[in-house]
């Protein structure tokens, strides 16, 4: 499992507006051996220290890589979850979300994809 960077380290400040132009497998296979380890639904680059848009989250049957992810589209009701964020380990609170939403993305092996 790698190292989680926690609050209040500067590179949670930093902006990722730049798109990824080449897939880093290695942070990648990181990425998702470490949100196995963690209570989180999900992690993104930037909790290794890579400030760039790259995000792993849980999903029914593994962990689902997206890369330059755009959201397209959201609908329906929203619903309320307790949430965590791997960089502030001890925060718990409740988060409204969307129940769908369309997104566009790269996945680790270079695919654009479109997933409701």
């Amino acid at each position: 499992m790698a190292r989680i960077v926690v609050y209040p380290d500067p590179i949670l400040r930093e902006s990722v507006d730049s798109q990824v132009e080449e897939i880093d497998l290695e942070l990648v296979s990181k990425m998702k051996s470490t949100l196995n380890g963690l209570m989180s639904d999900w992690l993104t680059a930037k909790h290794l220290g890579h400030p760039c848009q790259i995000v792993a989250i849980k999903i029914h049957d593994g962990i689902e890589v997206l890369i330059n992810p755009e959201i397209l589209e959201i609908k329906g009701r929203f619903y309320s979850r307790i949430e965590m964020d791997p960089s502030f380990p001890d925060l718990k609170t409740s988060v409204l979300r969307k129940g769908v939403v369309n997104v566009q993305f790269m996945n680790e092996n270079g695919e654009r994809i479109e997933r409701w």
